[in-house]
């Protein structure tokens, strides 16, 4: 993920024996390399941290990279995945997910969505979406 608090939080919050943390190695966004150089730096001293590289904007969104990495744990550990950079990557998540019940997923949402960032690739619409079935 981009963001290194959040990172940091959701290891905070479970707790891990290891963390496999994927940074993306290509991207048309030319600030990436400094975002991930922030997030090596954020964890180099931590033996618990463990980085590979995946690229979300593969044709597999990251699939193979994210499978290799669990592999080596996936005999003896729970899985939690979770997607805190490129969205693509949560396809890739899923997949894995799908194909094997066994891998949780997880989300901790940004404390603020940041408009000149946080964009799509036509028209945005930001707002709620009113949940018809929620009791009031």
């Amino acid at each position: 993920g981009y963001d290194v608090d959040r990172v940091k939080h959701l290891i905070a919050t479970f707790e891990p024996s290891v963390t496999l943390l994927g940074l993306q190695k290509n991207s048309i966004d030319p600030q990436n390399q400094s975002r991930m150089q922030k997030q090596r730096a954020a964890f180099e001293k931590d033996s618990g941290v463990l980085v590979f590289e995946v690229d979300a904007y593969s044709s597999d969104h990251g699939f193979d990279a994210v499978r290799n990495a669990i592999a080596p744990f996936a005999t003896d550990h729970n899985i939690l995945l979770t997607s805190m950079g490129p969205k693509l990557s949560a396809i890739a998540l899923f997949r894995m997910h799908w194909e094997d019940e066994s891998l949780g997923l997880v989300y901790l949402p940004a404390n603020e969505l940041n408009r000149d960032y946080s964009h799509g690739i036509r028209e945005t619409v930001y707002g709620s979406i009113p949940n018809e079935n929620r009791a009031v």
